[in-house]
Protein backbone atom coordinates (compact mmCIF):
# COMPACT_ATOMS: atom_id res chain seq x y z
CA UNK A 1 0.00 0.00 0.00
CA UNK A 2 1.34 3.39 -0.87
CA UNK A 3 2.08 5.66 1.96
CA UNK A 4 -0.08 8.86 1.17
CA UNK A 5 -3.17 6.26 1.31
CA UNK A 6 -2.76 5.68 4.82
CA UNK A 7 -4.57 8.45 6.52
CA UNK A 8 -7.47 8.74 8.86
CA UNK A 9 -9.83 9.01 6.62
CA UNK A 10 -9.19 6.06 4.47
CA UNK A 11 -7.23 3.98 7.12
CA UNK A 12 -8.25 5.21 10.68
CA UNK A 13 -6.87 1.91 12.32
CA UNK A 14 -3.69 1.70 10.50
CA UNK A 15 -3.06 5.78 10.31
CA UNK A 16 -4.05 5.54 14.51
CA UNK A 17 -1.13 2.59 14.49
CA UNK A 18 1.37 4.53 12.51
CA UNK A 19 0.77 7.74 14.71
CA UNK A 20 2.08 5.77 17.94
CA UNK A 21 4.89 4.99 16.24
CA UNK A 22 4.78 2.36 13.86
CA UNK A 23 5.63 3.56 10.51
CA UNK A 24 7.93 2.37 7.75
CA UNK A 25 9.17 5.41 5.26
CA UNK A 26 11.58 3.27 3.43
CA UNK A 27 10.59 -0.30 3.89
CA UNK A 28 12.43 -3.08 2.14
CA UNK A 29 11.80 -6.58 1.95
CA UNK A 30 14.25 -9.11 3.41
CA UNK A 31 13.81 -11.27 0.30
CA UNK A 32 12.71 -9.95 -3.19
CA UNK A 33 8.71 -9.98 -3.21
CA UNK A 34 7.86 -12.85 -1.46
CA UNK A 35 4.69 -11.84 0.57
CA UNK A 36 4.53 -14.80 3.77
CA UNK A 37 8.25 -14.03 3.80
CA UNK A 38 8.35 -10.19 4.25
CA UNK A 39 5.20 -10.70 6.14
CA UNK A 40 6.83 -13.12 8.76
CA UNK A 41 10.04 -11.21 9.27
CA UNK A 42 8.20 -7.87 10.13
CA UNK A 43 6.06 -9.57 12.34
CA UNK A 44 8.85 -11.82 13.79
CA UNK A 45 12.02 -10.18 13.86
CA UNK A 46 13.26 -13.27 11.65
CA UNK A 47 15.32 -13.55 8.80
CA UNK A 48 13.70 -16.45 6.37
CA UNK A 49 17.02 -18.43 7.76
CA UNK A 50 15.47 -18.47 11.44
CA UNK A 51 11.81 -18.79 10.59
CA UNK A 52 12.42 -21.09 7.65
CA UNK A 53 9.52 -19.16 5.53
CA UNK A 54 10.96 -18.75 1.99
CA UNK A 55 7.98 -17.96 0.03
CA UNK A 56 4.64 -18.26 -0.56
CA UNK A 57 4.19 -21.86 -1.58
CA UNK A 58 5.76 -24.96 -0.54
CA UNK A 59 6.32 -28.44 -2.08
CA UNK A 60 4.54 -30.61 0.78
CA UNK A 61 4.14 -33.97 -1.08
CA UNK A 62 2.00 -35.44 2.11
CA UNK A 63 -0.74 -32.77 1.16
CA UNK A 64 -0.38 -32.85 -2.75
CA UNK A 65 2.26 -34.59 -4.24
CA UNK A 66 1.75 -33.56 -7.91
CA UNK A 67 2.57 -29.34 -6.91
CA UNK A 68 3.46 -27.00 -4.06
CA UNK A 69 0.70 -25.79 -1.74
CA UNK A 70 0.00 -22.24 -0.31
CA UNK A 71 1.47 -21.97 2.85
CA UNK A 72 -1.38 -19.17 4.19
CA UNK A 73 -3.79 -21.78 3.77
CA UNK A 74 -5.06 -22.52 7.18
CA UNK A 75 -5.05 -26.37 6.15
CA UNK A 76 -1.75 -26.66 5.14
CA UNK A 77 -0.39 -25.37 8.66
CA UNK A 78 1.41 -28.10 10.77
CA UNK A 79 -0.04 -28.77 14.01
CA UNK A 80 1.96 -27.18 17.51
CA UNK A 81 4.38 -30.09 18.82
Amino acid sequence: MRPDFVSEQNTPHLWALAQSGVFFAEHHPVYPSATEVNGTALATGAYPAHSTVLGNKEFRPEIDPERPVSIENPSVIPPRR
